[in-house]
């Protein structure tokens, strides 16, 4: 290796002399080359240091010989070089920790020389060095080690080709944490970075009107857009994850309604390289937009629940169910039965499982919940201990032209499953529900709220037995980027150039993440014994005009001049705004403050399970009269604005 790197830099030496070269075309010296360079700095500082000391007359005499303490002494500096790897940071890119590091190495490495020259003394009465040299040696080899630093530095950065300012976003970095100024030192130090930062933005008093990097430091709560147009700023990124998140969405809004870009970025390894630092920055996503605090679980104590257990996930392939079977896989389950009727999606997530995850035993099942056959052949093959319930048709104006098949599919399909549950005496049935079963004014909310009441009266009529399944509900509302939702479909309307689409300015949403929903799920398998249904406190709703006008902001549009905001009425089955729990329910907190459960009035099972196989049997001879009667008999808060002559 040492002799491939001369012969490059022999090569290099030969380009230099016939062209004109860029200082970029020189690769990072290698460790080893530091290395080198670094003892025979020490080298030279010793040799100098006892040069001045001679030149003072000082008295040296001790037992060993001038050349053989040089040498002790670039032996110790150099051992202590390998233990703390000063040779390992990048010296043209060298920061705080670097100097750390190397005042840490040369003074761990004097004061060692120190104490084994003590014990010789108090052994021999003699000294190996003098005090007096140990001190000169240590402020000449530190003094010069940092010199050569220095030096390299400056070098790269007069020499390196300079990008014109125009092509780069004048930019604010939001913070000054740790995080913040490491970020803003990659931007200083990277060639092909888009970003011109004049300043940081930060909310601590104590720092305010000071300057890093002689970049001046600018106060949060002064008026944002005021600034922004004074320093002609192009773009903000937010470093610092400190603050709140009224602070952060007051920042991103002001930004995105004044035409200014909006990034983010991660926390800074010190494994990262400047150039790597700097490609993780990211525009900022409609995520960032949630009005309120992102909500995290502490999923660990779930770690001993799914351990080695036969888990199934129906509706596996959809993207609540991919990213539960994503999740569970980080337990070390003992196999997971991934159940869906789509092949495709199916198909494309095996193969992302096979590369993520090469120890766990999946199964891909291809099959219909509705199918009471097929579906007992899953449980007598696999006899599964957890079961996620994910299949379900969920798209309300799809579900209100073909009504028959939301109940098929949410009522039927549950009710098979959820039975063979009990007959296979499974441990836990987790049921996904939904906001809109709550006061529902569509089939598919209607569905969901009738699957729930199954299985709540299921799990009381079994409530007594000695081997249970414990039968828990989680309910949630709309999930940001799952298959279909308004987040897909504003994006694709964005990308072909509008109009969005929306039904009406006041309807307003619960909104959270895939994560989000899925660590929910979770948490209710671990911490539910049944019969719950586990909401979240989603904060406030959002409003879907809000979040269209946001989309376009994010995209660098403007709203009604680049992308037209277009209102088409509010849809069959659609209401203005969603809920979390009905009328007659009460909500009980949980050990998290986030979570709520649900008590809501149980009808007999018998008489549920008489009334939904009536329905069921109902749907299939497609009797809309009768079909409907029996849905409100179900569920009485179900509303038909034109119940009487409304069909099936």
């Amino acid at each position: 290796m040492p002799i491939k790197q001369i012969i490059n830099f022999f090569q290099f030496l030969r380009k230099f002399r016939n062209e004109k070269i860029n200082i970029q075309d020189i690769k990072y010296l290698p460790r080893w080359v530091i290395f080198y360079i670094d003892v025979i700095i020490v080298t030279l500082s010793i040799l100098l240091n006892y040069a001045l000391l001679f030149s003072l007359n000082a008295d040296l005499e001790t037992v060993l010989s001038i050349n053989l303490k040089i040498f002790i002494y670039i032996v110790s500096n150099a051992l202590f070089f390998i233990i703390f790897r000063t040779y390992s940071g990048l010296v043209r890119h060298s920061t705080y920790v670097d100097v750390i590091k190397l005042f840490l190495a040369v003074g761990s490495s004097h004061f060692f020389i120190l104490i084994v020259d003590n014990i010789q003394y108090i052994f021999t009465g003699q000294r190996v060095f003098k005090t007096t040299t140990i001190v000169f040696a240590l402020l000449l080899s530190f003094c010069n080690l940092m010199l050569f630093r220095i030096a390299i530095r400056i070098i790269f950065d007069k020499l390196s080709p300079k990008q014109m300012d125009t092509k780069k976003l004048k930019t604010l970095v939001i913070g000054t944490n740790p995080n913040s100024i490491s970020l803003v030192q990659s931007i200083l130090e990277g060639v092909s970075t888009p970003f011109e930062v004049v300043g940081f933005v930060t909310n601590d008093e104590n720092i305010r009107g000071k300057r890093i990097f002689d970049l001046r430091i600018y106060k949060f709560n002064r008026p944002l857009p005021i600034l922004y147009r004074f320093l002609g700023i192009q773009a903000i990124i937010i470093g610092d994850n400190s603050f709140s998140k009224a602070e952060k969405t007051k920042i991103i809004t002001e930004c995105l309604e004044n035409g200014i870009k909006v990034f983010k970025a991660p926390r800074f390894l010190e494994t990262d390289s400047i150039d790597d630092f700097q490609h993780k920055i990211k525009r900022i996503n409609i995520e960032e937009l949630l009005q309120r605090e992102a909500i995290l679980l502490d999923n660990a104590h779930f770690s001993d629940i799914i351990y080695n257990k036969v888990i199934m996930v129906t509706g596996g392939a959809g993207s609540i169910g991919t990213e539960i079977v994503l999740q569970l896989a980080n337990y070390n389950p003992k196999s997971i039965i991934i159940v869906d009727q789509a092949e495709t999606p199916l198909h494309h997530l095996e193969l992302e499982l096979s590369n993520k995850f090469q120890f766990i035993d999946f199964k891909f099942i291809i099959a219909d919940v509705r199918d009471a056959l097929e579906m007992e052949n899953v449980f007598k093959n696999f006899h599964p201990n957890y079961i996620y319930h994910a299949a379900a048709y969920k798209h309300v104006p799809m579900m209100e032209k073909n009504r028959s098949q939301a109940i098929l599919a949410n009522v039927m399909g549950t009710k098979i499953v959820a039975d063979l549950a009990v007959k296979y005496k499974v441990c836990k049935f987790v049921f996904i529900s939904t906001d809109k079963a709550v006061n529902p004014t569509n089939i598919m909310g209607a569905s969901k709220r009738i699957a729930e009441i199954y299985i709540q009266s299921l799990h009381y009529k079994n409530e007594n037995e000695p081997e249970k399944t414990k039968f828990i509900t989680t309910r949630f509302g709309n999930v940001l980027g799952s298959n279909g939702s308004v987040v897909e479909l504003f994006n694709k309307q964005i990308q072909a150039g509008g109009p969005i689409t929306l039904t009406h300015k006041e309807v307003t949403r619960f909104f959270m993440t895939i994560p989000e929903a899925c660590q929910l799920v979770l948490e209710a398998a671990a911490m539910g014994s049944g019969g719950e249904i586990f909401l979240f406190d989603m904060g406030e709703p959002i409003k879907i005009y809000d979040l269209a006008k946001n989309m376009i902001l994010l995209s660098g549009l403007k709203p009604n001049i680049d992308i037209e905001l277009k209102f088409v009425g509010l849809r069959p089955g659609e209401k203005l705004y969603e809920e979390l729990i009905t009328d007659a329910a009460i909500a009980q907190p949980t050990h998290h403050q986030k979570i709520m459960i649900s008590k809501e009035t149980n009808a007999n099972f018998d008489v549920n399970t008489i009334k939904i196989e009536k329905l069921i049997e109902v749907v299939r001879t497609s009797d809309s009269k009768i079909t409907l009667e029996l849905i409100k008999d179900l569920v009485p808060e179900y509303f038909i604005p034109n119940y009487q002559n409304d069909s099936f």
